[in-house]
């Protein structure tokens, strides 16, 4: 008998880390692409919007209305996403915090670890991307709940709060945690060499979920 082979396909879905690239060109365009490749294949997969990125072009299509088209159609293609059957799951990441928007372009001046922030920052993050995703989707679908999280740039561990707090929100699965990675730029440090699993699930020490 021939093996079955089990894939969970995921794709992270944003605007460069630094705020940079248009938008049609790097989301729009690409996930309508995408969703006709697993239509035809009869497919399914886990989009994880930076839900981050989407808040602050809410909060500052007031001060720039040419914003505020590109933030609906950033929704209705989630929520295109999201009535084909594919699955909606969050992903944050917080240098979108206090982005400006001047002249056409982001400035991101905020950190890129989730990990640097306070608890009630953090935290505060998180529940804002949660209830985005929800009130978005929750009118499609009343069952629809966010319980998945990736950190931006894969930023989850160590943390003394980013695991409780996922926790407490009802988040009940994070794909933050890539055995073997290793980053120290000027953006990020990150040090997954040593991780406990490399491949299965497993219930992860909640102050650093490299060890099981």
């Amino acid at each position: 008998m021939k093996p079955t082979i089990y894939l969970a396909l995921t794709h992270d879905w944003e605007l460069r880390g630094d705020g940079s690239g248009d938008i049609e060109q790097i989301q729009f365009a690409p996930l309508r692409k995408l969703l006709a490749i697993y239509q035809r294949h009869n497919a399914r997969t886990t989009f994880l919007p930076d839900v981050m990125q989407q808040l602050r072009f809410r909060q500052l299509e007031g001060k720039h209305p040419e914003l505020k088209p590109l933030a609906d159609s950033w929704d209705e293609h989630v929520r295109k996403a999201f009535r084909q059957g594919h699955d909606i799951q969050l992903h944050l990441h917080p240098q979108w915090l206090n982005a400006q928007y001047e002249q056409s372009r982001w400035q991101l001046n905020d950190d890129w670890s989730i990990l640097h922030y306070d608890r009630d920052t953090a935290y505060a993050m998180l529940a804002e991307g949660k209830e985005y995703l929800e009130n978005l989707l929750r009118p499609i679908d009343q069952s629809y709940r966010c319980l998945a999280f990736r950190a931006g740039a894969l930023a989850a561990a160590p943390s003394e709060h980013l695991f409780n707090s996922l926790a407490t929100l009802g988040i009940q699965l994070d794909v933050s945690i890539a055995g073997g990675l290793f980053v120290d730029n000027y953006n990020l440090q990150l040090d997954y060499r040593n991780c406990e699993e490399t491949f299965l699930p497993f219930y992860p020490v909640m102050e650093d979920a490299r060890r099981v």
